[in-house]
């Protein structure tokens, strides 16, 4: 599970959330991990853009329950 990914502002746009999920996926297959999940409030396009060109999909959408946000399940 991924949660808490954050890029601070200096470094945006040089697609350090790629890197970042690229190595999570690297290091889930080399443990044997062949099931991930991410979290991501909709309105957060970006993040989940990378996710899905990364070759992982939103499965459902939900509500988180500690603040009410509105997140995919990816």
């Amino acid at each position: 599970i991924i949660q808490g990914v954050l890029v601070h502002p200096d470094y945006r746009g040089n697609r350090l959330m790629t890197k970042i999920v690229d190595e999570w996926l690297d290091q889930s297959a080399k443990n044997k991990r062949m099931h991930v999940m991410a979290e991501v409030s909709i309105d957060n396009h970006f993040s989940w853009q990378v996710f899905l060109n990364e070759g992982l999909h939103i499965h459902s959408i939900g509500t988180d329950p500690a603040d009410g946000t509105v997140v995919y399940n990816i």
